[in-house]
């Protein structure tokens, strides 16, 4: 048996949409992310598998998911516009909108990019068309101008690839190219639609450069060149030998994150030539691991060193927004699912100017248990098991992260369904974390006190974001708790009044929770 999903129905789809109470200035945003538009239409009512769905079925497979995203509390809707499917059904057949760059590509005339936009400015929401995977058959490569001086080499000498297409080199000038050429395209189609605040890649799939990728002969004399430094020509060797020293694996770094940083600012310069406001979302790779696992600030810090990103090189940078990645899945050993994901600090040192976000992957290719590894029960493509977090665990990457990092973004996704099974969860929480104002958090300077749960300790966070205070129970069991009020306050997840007792106010908090409390003479009428 497949494909039967079991629910409790706690939230009736014809409720209202979450009340949000946001905030003057920039906004914080949380929402979903769907890999490609052949899924909005699979899930939201435009069949795909015998015909090619019409105008009006795209239209309203859209529209449902929109208010679907809505209807969970979010207020993001990111999708992708090339890419994904291009590993397995062949280039072009995730290319939905008039591309010259890959024309030869394309399947049908319409432009899908511009049949969902307007139904996201109606719904005063907010997307980001993203770019992700992209990668080459060896015969394709002469289409871009490519050789394989451009490919992308593994520490073994072989190419580094992904369903046995070929995955590029970033810090290949040609690919360079080639990548500001993909997203000028895509944000000459888009930049005129105020409601897109800028364009989304993603490291893994875009670029795909880890610490064990990068030294193909070539990659290596592009190193000599520049750097006038001299390595082994073999990949083998030349990664032994790098590694071997310190100083010398810091000169390496430094020459590939330099590298890194000049396409990223190029791929920013390209957007912001289509409309000056633009950003260019960059999400981070992370590990991929089935254990529970917090990783030390030094341990990130070489994660995102081998991927050549360095944050001291984007403190304070205008244009590009970095969001931290991570995967929950299970295997056997993980039966419980309620620790697959790991965290890291990694994407708050990289604070650009429009801060950092978080991306939550859930239940990769959810259903099948792929190859046998993330199922509870290795019985293949019948599993059968929850490959995602159970409960309140959808939430507690959010708060982690909205505690260590102040994220002013939050996505989850899966191979299909980013939301689903959450929605409970994810209204309050969502209506809250929309509420909170984009600032540095200030120390709540009144006593809190724990009436039941846990003791205070990290994962008990209050403190003030402009003038509202938000409190954060980043916790698997639910708390009690009072703290020193002045007078009456709003929480405004569910924008109801809060009266102070002799002085306290009393909240109940669940696991991995979030609440949002202004003061009653300035909370939102």
């Amino acid at each position: 048996m497949a494909n039967v999903w079991v629910m409790e129905l706690l939230d009736a789809p014809a409720d209202a949409r979450p009340v949000v109470h946001p905030p003057s200035g920039p906004r914080r945003h949380i929402g979903a992310h769907e890999q490609q538009t052949v899924f909005v239409f699979r899930n939201y009512g435009a069949r795909v598998d015998k015909q090619k769905p019409t105008a009006e079925q795209r239209q309203a497979a859209f529209t449902r998911w929109l208010d679907y995203v809505r209807f969970a509390g979010g207020d993001l809707a990111d999708l992708r516009w090339l890419g994904v499917d291009w590993m397995i059904s062949g280039p072009g057949s995730q290319v939905a909108y008039p591309s010259k760059l890959f024309a030869e590509y394309r399947k049908g005339d319409e432009n899908r990019v511009q049949e969902l936009l307007p139904h996201v400015a109606a719904r005063g929401m907010v997307s980001y068309p993203c770019l992700a995977t992209f990668n080459l058959n060896d015969d394709e490569k002469p289409k871009f101008g490519l050789t394989d001086d451009d490919i992308l080499v593994k520490k073994d000498g072989e190419p580094a690839r992904i369903f046995g297409q070929t995955k590029l080199d970033p810090t290949s000038d040609k690919v360079k190219a080639l990548f500001v050429r993909i997203v000028d395209e895509l944000a000459e189609q888009t930049a005129a639609n105020a409601c897109v605040p800028g364009i989304g890649i993603s490291i893994d799939g875009f670029f795909t450069l880890t610490d064990e990728t990068g030294y193909g002969a070539n990659t290596l004399r592009r190193y000599e060149r520049d750097t006038g430094g001299k390595t082994p020509s073999a990949a083998a060797e030349a990664y032994d030998w790098l590694h071997a020293a310190p100083e010398r694996l810091k000169h390496w770094q430094a020459w590939r994150c330099a590298e890194m940083r000049e396409l990223l600012t190029r791929l920013r310069d390209a957007v912001r030539k289509r409309r000056p406001n633009l950003v260019l979302k960059v999400a981070l790779m992370n590990k991929r691991t089935y254990e529970f696992l917090r990783m030390t600030d030094a341990e990130a810090l070489d994660l995102l060193l081998g991927q050549g990103i360095d944050p001291a090189l984007y403190r304070d940078d205008d244009g590009i927004f970095f969001a931290a990645r991570s995967c929950y899945e299970h295997k056997p050993k993980n039966k419980d699912g309620t620790a697959g994901f790991n965290f890291t600090h990694g994407v708050a040192d990289v604070p650009t100017r429009h801060g950092t976000g978080y991306h939550q992957w859930t239940g990769y290719w959810e259903q099948a248990g792929v190859f046998n590894c993330l199922s509870r029960y290795q019985i293949g493509w019948l599993a059968s098991a929850n490959l995602v977090p159970l409960g309140r665990r959808i939430l507690e990457t959010a708060t982690y992260h909205l505690r260590v990092g102040n994220v002013r973004e939050l996505q989850y996704q899966t191979w299909e369904r980013g939301l689903a099974g959450w929605e409970h969860h994810l209204r309050r929480f969502a209506a809250a974390f929309r509420a909170l104002p984009v600032a540095e958090p200030r120390p709540f300077k009144g006593k809190v006190a724990v009436l039941s749960g846990p003791p205070a300790d990290e994962t008990l966070w209050v403190s003030w974001h402009g003038d509202r205070l938000a409190v954060i129970n980043d916790h698997a069991a639910p708390r009690v708790v009072r703290i020193e009020a002045a007078g009456g306050m709003m929480e405004l997840g569910r924008s109801r009044k809060l009266r102070p007792s002799d002085g306290w106010i009393e909240l109940e908090l669940a696991p991995f929770d979030l609440l949002v409390l202004a003061a009653e003479k300035s909370a939102p009428k």
